[in-house]
């Protein structure tokens, strides 16, 4: 397991968003960010999980920079 720094960007309006996360980075996790991963809902009140719940997960793009 390896930190990764990320950028996860929005495809629909390309607002992104910058973080940190504890993975093996030969292999994606699900994880975009913020606590959110495939099978999690989006249950916070910060505007990341707003616009998770307002797209989708599907409109969420992460790269490993």
């Amino acid at each position: 397991m390896n930190y990764i720094v990320y950028i996860t960007i929005n495809t629909y309006n390309s607002k992104f968003y910058i973080g940190v996360h504890k993975t093996n980075p030969e292999t994606f996790d699900g994880y975009i960010g913020c606590g959110i991963y495939r099978e999690s809902q989006a249950s916070k009140n910060i505007p990341f999980h707003k616009a998770v719940k307002k797209y989708g997960y599907n409109a969420f793009k992460r790269t490993i920079i």
